[in-house]
């Protein structure tokens, strides 16, 4: 098996061959991904039986840079301006101008049928056929590249969206169609409508991404990593495109709940991930469980479809410094990317970055090299004249400089740590962190001091974890069904059995023939009391087991928001998971030759002598303050604390004394 996850600075590979675990992290080409996706595949001579699981950011990107395909809404009259009215959020309360973002579709390429259901599904204005011919030739006219369906209470009843799919179908071959029942069948149509057009407009670069990438891998089988943490298949993610949006941050939380249940030895463990790339940090809180959310955002548009509950934060080692008008630091959430990258790459950057700010403090080392290959050697001078350059601005020491630029983006994580944890009701110091990505292990130590976190879980191969969830990710599939009804109704139990049924014989044939068989379900239900517009969504046992749903809700509920009702909430929404288990990959512990431990300067308040070693040479313990060295990235221990080495190969953190 293969894992590859391509972030916005490098793209991550993890291989397991006769299980061993290979690597390798080259830089990514963002003008085609593919690209290092197959030099890499190249690198690592993988045969032509080698199964690859990708975790793609190309339909993230489509809807963030506004690059989708020119695409059509279809709706009833009188919904036109949905896409462009909203919910009428402010994000910016107090603003008198507020700068709200452009609508996806523009309104001359929003269209109204004379078409319209009640809330129970039955026919108010019948759809007229010929309304919708004429409107295809229109379409067709306007050279239209996708089209999204969405029409009031689809989710009733999508017989009218079906008719509309298929006439279009006829009339624009070629031309994806997104319905609005098959994307997102669930009550609040802005909602809906919004995930249906952004499916709609990224289908075609990502059908024409996954077609390209599966002709370069020749006979080698895909599959894509999708937002809910599950893989799906090539044909599957050309449907519904809009599933593998937000999914590149999901694997790293996959795989560091693994890794978790393992060192702590419980099915159910509390922590915190940090996944620090290039381009930005993603944080999540795991209670016990993978968190899910259906609520998320993407460029000030909500994406309804479930996901793994993760915040994005623009914090990375490619972040660039800059001072504001009245001369304060600033960093972020602008990044140098890949190209042209952080100055001490040498491809031509010129604006300072936190990993230049790194390099400075001697954090990293000018004399190990970048990614797995080698292919970037820092480059320390330009660096020390870039910070001194800003030093000279701002009337400081170069060294106070540095430090403030890692000072500033580690508040940046800071706050979205306490907005997964405190602000959720959650206390930080229940949890372990657990740190990733190229960035994560450096800045670790700095924040777990700052959240009075009392252990740190360093995984073996932390710069290309990401990619080693994406070996663990099982395959899965869900479905959304609007449910309304009082938790007290007496029927509501045998709803929701006939619901499961259903739920469960749909989703059995989205898998192949011979997963069928291993395949397992979950379910989850969204639930509120009467008067509110949000949900807080807990686990389903079983439809017998609903009052244990029922008090799980009260109790979150009370955690959330410090009160609770005595009263039966409302049940809205059903969700049906269905899950083919993948067989564990083992995590086996660094090895390979070594370099002697050596010393090196480093800033910490003070320029000090540090211990250098390899990870590799790290066989039991090892003590602060400490620079640890392995191809993917680099460890900074500071000096208040210790590390023990785990069977796993894990690097567990504790403080010599209490934080």
């Amino acid at each position: 098996m293969l894992g590859v996850d391509t972030g916005g600075t490098f793209t991550d590979f993890v291989a397991v061959k006769n299980g061993a675990i290979q690597i390798a992290k080259i830089p990514s080409t963002p003008a085609n991904p593919a690209e290092a996706i197959l030099q890499g595949t190249l690198l690592l001579v993988m045969n032509e039986e080698t199964q690859v699981i990708h975790g793609t950011t190309v339909a993230t990107n489509a809807i963030l840079e506004r690059k989708g395909a020119k695409t059509a809404l279809v709706t009833n009259a009188g919904l036109t301006h949905v896409l462009l009215i909203g919910r009428q959020d402010r994000p910016e309360l107090y603003a008198s101008h507020p700068k709200l973002p452009q609508p996806l579709i523009p309104r001359e390429l929003c269209f109204g049928l004379r078409v319209r259901r009640n809330a129970q599904g039955e026919i108010h204005q019948e759809l007229n056929e010929h309304e919708v011919i004429a409107l295809a030739k229109e379409l067709q006219r306007l050279n239209v590249e996708a089209v999204a369906v969405g029409f009031l209470h689809a989710y009733a009843c999508d017989e009218d969206e079906k008719r509309v799919g298929a006439i279009l179908n006829e009339h624009l071959p070629g031309v994806p169609i997104s319905l609005s029942s098959s994307v997102l069948p669930v009550f609040r149509e802005v909602e809906r409508l919004m995930t249906t057009a952004m499916n709609a407009s990224v289908t075609p670069k990502v059908s024409e991404y996954i077609s390209k990438l599966s002709d370069g891998l020749g006979s080698r089988p895909l599959y894509l990593m999708q937002s809910n943490g599950g893989t799906l298949l090539p044909q599957q993610a050309q449907a519904q495109s809009i599933r593998l949006a937000l999914s590149g941050p999901a694997g790293g939380v996959v795989a560091a709940f693994h890794l978790a249940k393992e060192v702590l030895n419980t099915d159910a463990p509390q922590l915190l991930t940090l996944d620090m790339g290039g381009t930005s940090t993603d944080v999540a809180l795991c209670p016990g469980t993978i968190p899910y959310a259906q609520d998320h955002e993407m460029n000030g548009m909500p994406m309804a479809l479930p996901v793994i509950d993760i915040h994005t934060v623009g914090a990375g080692g490619g972040s660039l410094v800059r001072l504001d008008a009245g001369g304060a630091l600033q960093v972020g959430p602008q990044s140098a990317g890949a190209v042209p990258g952080p100055i001490c790459y040498g491809h031509g950057g010129t604006q300072l970055t936190v990993t230049d700010a790194n390099l400075f403090l001697g954090r990293l080392r000018q004399d190990w090299a970048l990614g797995t290959e080698g292919e970037i050697e820092p480059e320390q001078q330009a660096v020390v004249r870039a910070v001194s350059a800003l030093a000279d601005e701002m009337h400081l020491p170069p060294e106070q400089v540095a430090q403030g630029i890692l000072d500033v983006v580690n508040e940046h994580m800071v706050h979205a740590l306490s907005k997964v944890s405190v602000q959720k009701g959650f206390d930080p110091r229940d949890f372990v962190l657990v740190p990733f990505g190229g960035a994560g292990p450096i800045h670790m130590c700095a924040l777990a001091e700052q959240l009075n976190i009392q252990k740190i879980i360093i995984p073996p191969t932390p710069g290309v974890f990401s990619a080693v969830g994406l070996l663990l990710a099982d395959r899965m599939v869900d479905k959304i069904q609007s449910l309304f009804a009082k938790g007290d109704d007496e029927a509501l139990i045998s709803r929701l059995e006939k619901l499961c049924a259903v739920s469960k014989a749909t989703l059995l044939d989205s898998f192949e023939a011979q997963e069928q068989e291993q395949v397992y379900f979950e379910w989850e239900l969204s639930l509120r009391y009467a008067g509110q517009s949000h949900e807080i969504s807990v686990p389903l046992q079983a439809p017998q087991q609903l009052r244990g749903s029922l008090d799980m809700f009260h109790q979150r509920h009370l955690e959330m928001n410090g009160w609770q009702k005595h009263e039966a909430p409302e049940v809205v929404a059903l969700t049906t998971r269905a899950i083919c288990k993948k067989p564990g990959v083992k995590m086996v512990k660094a090895s390979g030759a070594t370099s002697p431990e050596q010393s090196g300067r480093l800033f910490d308040g003070e320029w000090q002598e540090v211990l250098v070693a390899e990870r590799s040479s790290v066989e039991n313990t090892i003590e602060g303050p400490a620079i640890v060295l392995q191809e993917d990235t680099t460890l900074w221990i500071s000096e208040a604390w210790r590390g023990d080495v785990h069977a796993s190969g894990a690097l567990i953190l504790t403080p010599k004394e209490g934080l």
